[in-house]
């Protein structure tokens, strides 16, 4: 994983990322494009990087998306266009989800039909 952080930072070098792998899931912590190289799909080929790695592993992405003021809805749009998920009614996963804030998480389908 780290390696994969190296190289998205290398290539990106105008982007916070912070994520971690445990045992169980892959956690995207952060993910911010600066305001100048926003709207130029860098963030969605950066999610698209973590999601070939998450099969790789056959881990889930979890993530709490935590937006700018006015933005939330956005931000959310934006996960759920790339296939995350609310972590919550009939999508609720107990060992994704976080007591300190809404989560989503986003499963590839062969780990889900394996499941």
């Amino acid at each position: 994983m780290q390696e994969l952080l190296d190289s998205i930072r290398a290539e990106y070098p105008f982007v916070k990322l912070w994520a971690f792998e445990s045992n169980t899931k892959i956690e995207l912590q952060q993910i911010e494009v600066d305001k100048e190289h926003r709207g130029q799909g860098i963030g969605q080929k950066i999610i698209e990087m973590l999601k070939t790695y998450a099969r790789m592993v056959s881990k889930p992405i979890v993530l709490r998306p935590e937006a700018e003021r006015g933005r939330k809805k956005d931000l959310e749009r934006f996960y759920k266009q790339l296939g995350f998920v609310n972590n919550s009614g009939r999508h609720m996963d107990y060992t994704l989800s976080s007591p300190m804030a809404k989560t989503m998480y986003w499963r590839f389908k062969e780990w889900l039909d394996n499941n």
